[in-house]
């Protein structure tokens, strides 16, 4: 499947975003403790001369996201609380042409995994991050940390002085008693309660404009309002979804953090490394600088006053003050948990692409798992266990679609997908395989395996996106209409109500008596939150999958294909089997499969179906 990797992707609003400085100023300083948010503005690919890149690392059983970009000596970057690695970009990016820039996801935050335990404190974090630094051979460097982030990097120093060379850190904590008091509240944190009507989502977003409307979020009086220019429907989107992707897991950290830094006085008195405290004039923080107490004189006092536009400049400086004169260390390559759904990114030509794998050192050809649209290869994971204990199996977000990039095309097609797809099958080293294939992914599917590359590929295709072409027009129209953030929160709830008409209504937005859908309502709406935020993670293209797979000219395509393709399937009580049988007798198929719906016993008939060939 050797072939040159096309130019098909850009870096993506959640890998390439980058604030203004401006825009970093009004929101970085939102809170006592602090947080960030990329806009949308995305950067060309192309135009960067080095790329950032998303990585995984596994430590001690847990998964920790980063960034990396750049050559040079080492640099960590902590960010905020109620935000994620993508609010330091823009000093990334300001660091990254003379340094090794690495910007952590903390616990619990963007896709780091939580930490996992009861009674979470601030050294639990603090002993993370150094397992995180020596799995990763990071030598001893500077570690800037924002807000919470500088918490971290404050407990590190004290905890692990061999890991850090000196302290940038932004903002520091010394409340009074009555000012702490609002901040210890439970209303500063509040718990995210699923509901079946989707309320949780606007009540995050309604938050999220608090927070840059009063401080605290919850006391909306006029001496608590907050003088910032107000951030668009976009940069709030972007805000919504850190906090969103946390869940409940941003109350373990922040709780460990409000218990230890209403007055860090004490902890800076103990520092004795080089160390550098800041704050502008838009940090609620700044006048906490004069309540510092004596520093030594390897430490110093930066209150920033000019020009906001020069502050990640003037933060960019301080870090580079503290260069040290060390290797980083390489890229290290991917290394497998047993047992355990692992997460990596594949580098392509202007892009990366996520994916998911389990079993990866077992024998025999892998299956490649494609996702519907409207999802994304989470979905997978129940049936990635109960496959990966007798096959090597990976799913990969496809692009336009969760974590992974966006294609660069404004109106891709379907051989555009597949294109990517088979690059990162080349990528893999994987030469034949079985594929599983669910909806608009089953037309991609299709399309590969119509491609002479992929001749040693068999697959199974769950309810493709195969119409006739009447219905195939009426759905492109309604099914998967474009979305954009709106300044009241309404794409949320409209894009909760879609997937939920789901249960009720096939198509959901024929609300007409014949397409009433007579089933069960989730028990749980966990699943459907957690579906709807990866959907919500690439809103502004999540819908050219769809609309590319209804367009696309399959009946040829499933005739061509021949034997490669096994069997269409459906799992019980879909609304879409009588289309998925017409679309098997176009080519003489046997009966559609029907597949069970729990994961184990769905895997055992999906391997049955797949063995009967190799």
């Amino acid at each position: 499947m050797a072939r040159p990797l096309p130019s098909t992707l850009r870096l993506s609003p959640l890998g390439s975003q980058i604030m203004t400085p401006s825009t970093e100023l009004t929101l970085a300083a939102a809170t006592g403790i602090g947080y960030g948010m990329p806009n949308a503005t995305a950067l060309d690919g192309a135009a960067i001369s080095s790329p950032v890149r998303r990585r995984f690392i596994r430590v001690h059983g847990r998964g920790v996201h980063y960034y990396r970009a750049g050559e040079g000596p080492p640099v960590v970057l902590l960010h905020s609380a109620m935000s994620s690695a993508r609010a330091e970009l823009p000093l990334l990016h300001q660091l990254k042409s003379d340094h090794t820039v690495f910007a952590f996801d903390i616990p619990g935050m963007g896709d780091s995994d939580p930490l996992g335990k009861r009674g979470l404190r601030i050294g639990d974090a603090a002993d993370a991050l150094q397992a995180t630094l020596e799995a990763l051979q990071i030598p001893r460097c500077p570690i800037y940390g924002s807000h919470t982030g500088g918490v971290i990097a404050l407990e590190l120093a004290r905890r692990h002085p061999e890991c850090i060379s000196a302290l940038i850190k932004i903002g520091v904590h010394i409340f009074s008693a009555r000012e702490a008091e609002p901040i210890l509240a439970e209303e500063y944190r509040p718990v995210l309660t699923v509901k079946d009507d989707g309320s949780q989502l606007l009540a995050d977003w309604t938050r999220s404009r608090d927070l840059m409307t009063w401080f605290p979020p919850y006391v909306r009086r006029a001496a608590n309002r907050l003088p910032w220019k107000f951030p668009t429907p976009g940069e709030l989107h972007d805000h919504f979804l850190d906090r969103a992707r946390a869940g409940n897991g941003y109350r373990a950290i922040y709780g460990a953090v409000l218990n230890v830094c209403m007055d860090e006085r004490k902890a800076v008195s103990a520092l004795t490394l080089p160390a550098t405290f800041m704050a502008d004039t838009h940090d609620i923080l700044f006048r906490h600088l004069d309540r510092m107490p004596k520093l030594r004189p390897n430490q110093h006092v930066v209150r920033y006053t000019r020009d906001p536009q020069g502050y990640v400049a003037e933060k960019a400086r301080v870090a580079r003050s503290y260069r040290v004169e060390a290797s980083s260390p390489p890229d290290l390559p991917f290394r497998p948990t047993p047992g355990r759904i692992n997460r990596r990114y594949v580098d392509l030509t202007g892009g990366q692409i996520l994916v998911r794998s389990v079993g990866e050192a077992r024998s025999g050809p892998p299956v490649l798992l494609l996702h519907d649209g409207l999802a994304s290869s989470r979905v997978f994971e129940p049936l990635m266990c109960a496959l990966g204990i007798h096959r090597a199996v990976y799913a990969l977000d496809l692009p336009d679609n969760g974590a992974s990039d966006a294609l660069a095309q404004d109106r891709p097609r379907i051989g555009h997908y597949a294109d990517i797809v088979s690059d990162v099958m080349n990528a893999l080293g994987f030469e034949r395989g079985d594929i599983l294939a669910v909806g608009a992914g089953g037309t991609v599917a299709l399309d590969l395996l119509n491609r002479p590359a992929c001749a040693g590929w068999r697959g199974v295709l769950e309810a493709p996106n195969f119409y006739e072409p009447a219905l195939a027009r009426r759905l492109e129209a309604g099914w998967a209409p474009s979305m954009a953030p709106e300044w009241d929160g309404a794409h949320l709830n409209r894009m909760w109500l879609m997937m939920r008409d789901e249960y009720a209504f096939w198509p959901w937005f024929d609300k007409s008596p014949e397409a009433a859908r007579a089933v069960n309502a989730l028990d749980s709406w966990e699943e459907m939150h957690a579906r709807a935020i990866d959907v919500l993670r690439s809103l502004r293209t999540y819908h050219r999958l769809i609309v590319s797979s209804l367009q696309y000219d399959w009946a040829p395509a499933l005739r061509r294909a021949g034997p490669r393709v096994l069997r269409l399937a459906i799992v019980e009580g879909d609304p879409r089997r009588v289309h998925t049988e017409a679309a098997a007798r176009v080519r003489g198929l046997p009966a559609v499969a029907v597949l069970p719906s729990p994961a184990a016993r769905r895997a055992r008939e999906i391997l049955r179906l797949l063995s009967r060939w190799r």
